[in-house]
């Protein structure tokens, strides 16, 4: 991938729309889009319309391919969900000045933009999508939230912009016009956006830089297909249905499938978060990947732990003020742990006693698993109206092939499906915002990390630190994670562990593993493995290999019933500045995870919060799900068979061990699921793999 700016393209296009630029709003949006009338310019429209939050997709079509229009239009119907307020479509027309192409020159192009909205920040019909400059040289698609955008605007209008509306599209789009791809580090926010540049003749992709909001892409050298989702693109004709064998390796290895910019499927990529792409129209095949933003620790000098706790508090407030900017109503994903009541307390200190406050919780169907009395406490603590989420097993089964259709994707756990209920009790309760805590975990410290922060005091000769690190993070709960072979890969040079980890011959569970060799697949999956010299190098890692697929779970659960989810624990002016501080900032001397989370919420989340040591992971009990699922899981597992990634005896072998024999081993029972959700993703995308 590319660093540092794009190189501008100097020639002059003549960009000439044509007239078939539409916008509807509300019901009329579900129509057929044959039942719009096509005009020039901007339509008016009836009804209440909205931004953001949506689905976008686009062409670039070069030289007498012809635009598949149609294709587009039943991109923007498939993702209704997306944006059920309003969709808008424009189609453009790309030649050189002088209608005659010279020896080398590209070809003129067609470029179609479509655009599904859900109305979050300025409902009014003048800040439809796509939308244009007053100029007319640049025009925005955007899927997102830019969250300081009322400071950005301020600061566009001082420099002599001026505004038709209050939407933060259009400080996008006017500090693209001002500033370029150099705004992009400037932006608070989760975003996937193209930008059309009709003097350059070029288009822009580019993504936030954790990559909470998705944007995937389909090129060669003709022709270049986006979208906010992958099913659209699959039923474009250029485009097959061969997965990439090298994620389904890492995926059903154990591995997450979203730390790259390739998906499951062989021809579709995703734009990496903190990335751009500047694809010209003229040649869209040959565009990379630009790096706009990337994680580097700068440590702080001579900041007190005290000083270091009120400035994480203050960005903190700072970022959950940011995203409680909304003109819908806004709740919050309750788990009963610190992420997520912290986000719950301050939501309630900054909008005051007066406020509704709506708190949505999972509670598992097993006493061991359950968080509903902590969630209780923070509630009562902040005066929320709970909704609490109960999830039987059959509900699972009845619901499995709409969450896998919803997914695009495998995964690799059933909890995802509690998550997708949370969302779904969200909307039923008409809240149309929730904030989450995803991303707190792999950056603030969690129990895995333990083995990495002992090494770590180790390879410093901190021995006295470290003996007293290990007597008291063995006495808290779930401390298994602290093992010495774990301790001992942390350890041991990157090189040795390399080399140990290439003598190992272990095949993945059920996997054939000399299909994948036949085809040049395989090999150990590094990024559960490797070792890490300091806790900030597993925190780095796992922002980018971890959290993806997370993030991805989450935005595809809650789009499908039209919420929006935020995530105000990832900014990068919050990512950086714990990044700056030494690693007894995030685990304390003592074991403690999230040490400047818990000092920094002192006298605002309850104390018995703050004092717990036995979180519980969101998770749904596995064994007792397999035991009440066993038939269909078995009938559904026997699918396999059909699908050559698989070595269908050992598939059969390990699930009767752990649906009959009462197998206790948590990876054993997740394995079945994560065998379970590649196979319906199989039959359900109909994907081919000869």
């Amino acid at each position: 991938m590319v660093r540092g700016p794009a190189n501008d393209n100097s020639r002059r296009w003549d960009l000439r729309p044509i007239a078939s630029t539409y916008h509807v709003s509300g019901r009329e949006a579900e129509s057929s889009t044959a039942n719009v009338v096509l005009n020039c310019g901007r339509n008016r429209g009836e009804g209440v319309t909205g931004t953001k939050m949506c689905g976008i997709v686009g062409s670039v079509d070069v030289g007498d391919l012809e635009p598949d229009r149609d294709q587009i239009r039943r991109a923007m119907n498939h993702m209704i969900h997306r944006g059920p307020d309003g969709e808008g479509f424009t189609e453009f027309v790309i030649s050189n000045n002088t209608g005659v192409r010279e020896a080398g020159e590209s070809l003129p192009a067609t470029v179609l933009l479509g655009h599904r909205r859900l109305a979050i920040i300025d409902l009014s019909e003048a800040a439809s999508q796509p939308m244009a400059t007053p100029d007319g040289r640049f025009h925005l698609i955007f899927n997102g939230e830019i969250y300081n955008y009322r400071e950005l605007g301020a600061e566009l209008r001082n420099l002599g912009f001026t505004f038709r509306t209050s939407s933060d599209a259009e400080v996008l789009l006017l500090g693209w016009q001002k500033w370029g791809a150099a705004l992009l580090p400037r932006l608070i926010g989760m975003f996937s956006f193209a930008i059309l540049d009709r003097k350059n003749a070029t288009i822009v992709l580019a993504r936030d830089p954790f990559g909470i909001k998705p944007l995937y892409y389909a090129q060669d050298q003709k022709r270049l297909v986006f979208a906010s989702e992958i099913t659209p693109l699959l039923d474009f004709p250029s485009i097959t249905r061969r997965p990439n064998l090298h994620a389904v390796y890492e995926f059903l290895s154990g591995g997450f499938g979203d730390h790259s910019g390739r998906t499951f499927f062989h021809d579709i990529h995703q734009v990496p978060p903190a990335h751009y792409l500047l694809i010209s129209c003229g040649s869209p095949g040959t565009a990379e990947p630009v790096c706009y933003w990337e994680l580097q620790r700068k440590q702080s000098d001579g900041t007190s732990p005290e000083e270091a706790s009120s400035i994480f508090r203050h960005l903190f407030k700072q970022s959950i003020n940011l995203h409680l900017r909304s003109d819908v109503p806004v709740g919050v994903s309750l788990s009963g742990g610190m992420d997520s009541s912290s986000i719950t307390a301050m939501v309630r200190a900054l909008q005051g006693p007066e406020r509704e406050l709506h708190t949505v919780s999972y509670v598992a169907d097993d006493p061991n698993l359950s968080e509903e009395g902590w969630c209780r406490i923070v509630a009562a603590a902040t005066s929320a109206r709970q909704h609490l989420v109960h999830v039987q097993a059959n509900e699972l089964v009845q619901d499995f092939q709409r969450l896998v259709q919803v997914q695009e994707q495998p995964f690799g756990s059933p909890t995802i499906y509690a998550q997708y209920r949370i969302f779904r009790c969200a909307h039923q309760a008409g809240l149309k915002v929730m904030l989450g805590g995803h991303g707190a975990d792999q950056y603030l410290g969690y129990i895995g990390h333990l083995p990495v922060r002992l090494a770590s005091l180790l390879r410093q000769g901190r021995w006295s630190a470290a003996v007293r690190f290990l007597r008291h993070a063995r006495s808290l709960p779930l401390s298994g994670a602290l093992s010495l072979p774990s301790v001992i890969r942390h350890i041991l040079p990157e090189r040795l562990v390399e080399a140990v980890k290439g003598l190992r011959t272990a095949i993945p569970s059920g996997v054939n593993a000399a299909w994948f060799r036949q085809r040049g697949v395989g090999g150990p999956n590094t990024h559960s493995n490797r070792g890490h010299s300091n806790l900030h190098d597993l925190l780095k890692q796992n922002l980018g290999e971890t959290l993806p697929s997370l993030l991805r779970f989450e935005d595809r659960n809650a789009m499908a019933f039209s919420v929006e989810n935020r995530v105000p624990f990832l900014t990068t002016e919050l990512v950086d500045f714990v990044f700056s501080l030494p690693e007894e900032e995030v685990i304390s001397g003592e074991g403690c995870c999230k040490a400047i989370l818990l000092r920094a919420m002192q006298g605002l989340v309850p104390p018995e919060i703050l004092n717990r040591r036995d979180k519980v992971a969101f998770a749904m009990p596995l064994a007792k799900l397999n035991r009440q699922t066993g038939a269909w899981l078995e009938t559904r597992l026997s699918d396999a068979a059909a699908i050559p990634v698989f070595d269908v005896e050992e598939v059969q072998r390990q699930s009767k061990l752990t649906l009959y024999q009462g197998t206790s081993d948590t990876e054993s029972q997740r394995t079945l699921w994560r065998w379970l959700s590649f196979i319906a993703w199989v039959r359900e995308f109909q994907v081919c793999f000869e």
